[in-house]
């Protein structure tokens, strides 16, 4: 899954301080996108059902070693520049965040 974002931190700077934003994209957004498409169909649209869906395919998954994470991931950092034109400010988190 490439998460590829067209627009800057844009006020999300705070929250990234606190949070991480790796932690925020991966827990957050990438898991539940990678469950959306690698689960099976549920047996029907209740939530329970589309939960234990979702669950199996987090139990599928190999834990991801630092080598892993060295070798099959890229990670982005927000720089200065400009976006359609318009200026975009850095984020540069604070020593110790993720």
């Amino acid at each position: 899954i490439l998460v590829a974002e067209s627009e800057g931190v844009d006020g999300r700077d705070a929250y990234y301080a606190r949070s991480g934003a790796l932690r925020d994209m991966v827990q957050s957004h990438i898991l539940q996108l990678l469950c959306l498409v690698a689960m099976e169909p549920p047996a029907s649209l209740e939530a329970d059902r589309i939960r234990d869906e979702k669950v199996k395919v987090l139990r599928a998954l190999r834990p991801m070693t630092a080598e892993h994470a060295a070798h099959d991931s890229v990670r982005g950092r927000y720089t200065a520049g400009t976006i359609n034109g318009q200026p975009a400010q850095a984020y540069h988190p604070p020593e110790g965040s993720d």
